[in-house]
């Protein structure tokens, strides 16, 4: 910034020894709390525009009847999701929304690409969350040589919670790698591969001062995810109104005292 306009040298501060610029935006800018209510209020009411009343249980899900039949669409951010009998009639909201918005990229049918996943409708109530690709960007990040890796049981091993206080710190370019993959891991454990969830969990908290261990331990999950590349997360329901949900707990499990939580949820269908 203050390349681009000199002026602004004058405005920096030191904080915490890192350098600080504040600027007022003029207009919403990508990546701030208030962009994100603009937005919403702007969509919801580019929606209203168009006969769409929001679920009052879900702020993000808008529906309407159109020739008899209720059409739904729901929206993350500005990806959306549109459900009517009628093709024509989701065609049409779709030109609607880019006579505001601008060009969308549209698919249809079974087979959708959404952030990092391949979503494959197989019938019954069933879809597939396949994540190959994905991770594979995690698995090559780490610059190792990950056909030679030997095979492992499990995405951690027993000494998973145990920390060395002996074990060298992650050099800034080791540790800049170590955060990179522990975040794409991250939602690779939340959308398509939660068997290792367990491990991302304990690993996010060894982000700011990573050492060896600590990738040792990841090299294991990504090993592990490697060789189980092909398998993907299947996910269905018998029926909407039946949630079972179990939690579990482990206190003190860590040498600071610190506890472990998890949980699972379940709707009837395998």
């Amino acid at each position: 910034m203050c390349e681009v306009n000199i002026e602004l040298k004058k405005f920096v501060r030191y904080e915490n020894g890192k350098k600080v610029l504040y600027l007022q935006l003029l207009k919403a800018l990508y990546g701030c709390m208030e962009s994100v209510l603009l937005w919403h209020n702007l969509y919801i009411s580019t929606l209203h525009s168009m006969g769409f009343k929001l679920n009052p249980y879900d702020k993000c899900t808008a529906n309407r009847d159109v020739e008899g039949s209720q059409q739904t669409l729901c929206f993350y951010v500005d990806d959306n999701k549109i459900f009517h009998k009628n093709r024509r009639v989701n065609e049409e909201v779709i030109k609607k929304l880019e006579e505001h918005f601008g060009k969308f990229d549209t698919s249809y049918g079974k087979e959708h690409s959404f952030l990092g996943m391949m979503i494959i409708f197989i019938g019954k109530g069933k879809f597939e969350i396949d994540m190959t690709e994905y991770q594979m960007e995690s698995i090559t990040a780490i610059g190792e040589d990950y056909k030679s890796w030997k095979k492992v049981a499990a995405p951690a091993a027993k000494y998973l919670h145990s920390i060395n206080p002996h074990s060298r710190k992650l050099d800034e370019e080791k540790k800049e790698i170590f955060h990179s993959v522990v975040s794409k891991n991250l939602w690779i454990a939340k959308r398509g591969r939660p068997d290792i969830d367990p491990a991302m969990s304990f690993l996010c908290t060894r982000v700011s001062e990573p050492t060896m261990e600590d990738w040792r331990k990841l090299r294991r999950v990504l090993q592990y995810m490697y060789q189980t590349i092909h398998e993907k997360r299947v996910i269905g329901a018998k029926r909407l109104h039946e949630l079972f949900t179990w939690i579990g707990a482990a206190y003190a499990v860590h040498n600071d005292m610190r506890s472990r939580t998890g949980g699972a949820m379940y709707f009837g269908t395998k």
